[in-house]
């Protein structure tokens, strides 16, 4: 191992600017460690990308290799207003990525890198072991523990019960999909593509979660569990220890997002931190109004009126 790692994203025309972000903060504090990244996309190259393409180059001499992706392979696959097409990109990991791809950090484009992620890239997956600090003690044991097919970060909130045992799943343990260490060589050893396409299709009509129950479902129990702070999720912005603790990847997740000026995250901050780094920094929100600035004023002074009327 050379102590390098790949990254691969997937976007649409969407996420530009946020991928921009997103790639802008883990190659300000792990650019020595990342081998290659890999954008898959829908989008044509010669257009709006050309711009992040070029910046990434310029900054940090690291040049995104642009893949292509052919939706039409997709297209009776669920998608949503908030979840698109590209959100299945991964999916396809084995047959897109060059063959001398065996290990490969998937992130999402709304997530921000914050710390240096060397112990998350050592990871092997033929370790049986729990690693301290990093991967906490599974709660069920695969049944063939020599090698795990991704290492993921478990997402509680969304352990409902009765859904999960209606696509196939024990409940036991649910992973979110942002943030995936994925053993590739694995993946194509067992042809896990046809596998995952087979589910998305059978089970159309009940997922929920589109690309992240067709990988639960896929490979539950055959994966290890990372510790929280490498795919931070679902923060409470009510929580005041939330602003003293170390996150080394933060993903925001929902239809709110840190790029929304109405957005509440307790860490949209660390965004636009990252964001002023790239040539979106003069960025303007959209949904900012002046009824939005009013109403954003003002809501802490109603809340606090009618908390008043309880005491």
């Amino acid at each position: 191992m050379n102590g390098k790692i790949d990254v691969v994203f997937s976007l649409d025309a969407n996420y530009i600017q946020h991928f921009c972000v997103a790639v802008t903060s883990l190659l300000e504090n792990n650019l020595k460690n990342i081998d290659r990244i890999f954008l898959i996309t829908d989008i044509d190259k010669k257009g709006s990308l050309e711009n992040t393409f070029s910046f990434i180059l310029t900054k940090y001499k690291k040049e995104i290799i642009y893949l292509k992706f052919d939706n039409s392979i997709i297209k009776k696959f669920k998608v949503d207003s908030h979840i698109s097409q590209a959100a299945y990109y991964r999916l396809f990991l084995p047959e897109i990525l060059p063959v001398d791809v065996d290990k490969v950090l998937y992130l999402d484009s709304d997530i921000v890198v914050n710390e240096y992620l060397d112990s998350l890239f050592q990871l092997e997956f033929k370790s049986s072991t729990s690693i301290k600090g990093i991967v906490n003690e599974l709660k069920t044991a695969p049944q063939d523990p020599e090698e795990f097919y991704l290492f993921a970060v478990s997402e509680v909130r969304w352990q409902n019960l009765n859904r999960l045992q209606s696509i196939g799943l024990s409940g036991c343990k649910y992973f979110n999909s942002g943030v995936l260490l994925i053993n590739l060589k694995k993946w194509r050893v067992e042809n896990i593509t046809k596998k995952l396409i087979s589910i998305a299709l059978n089970y159309k009509d009940k997922l929920k979660f589109h690309d992240q129950d067709v990988l639960n479902i896929a490979f539950e129990n055959y994966w290890g569990e990372l510790n929280y702070k490498f795919n931070t999720v679902n923060l409470d912005f009510l929580e005041e220890k939330v602003y003293k603790k170390n996150y080394s990847i933060i993903h925001y997740t929902g239809g709110s997002k840190p790029w929304h000026y109405r957005n509440r995250h307790p860490l949209k901050l660390v965004y636009w931190y990252y964001l002023w780094k790239t040539p979106y920094r003069y960025y303007i929100p959209e949904d900012i109004t002046f009824k939005s600035i009013v109403k954003k004023l003002f809501k802490p002074l109603l809340i606090n009126k009618k908390l008043q009327k309880f005491k």
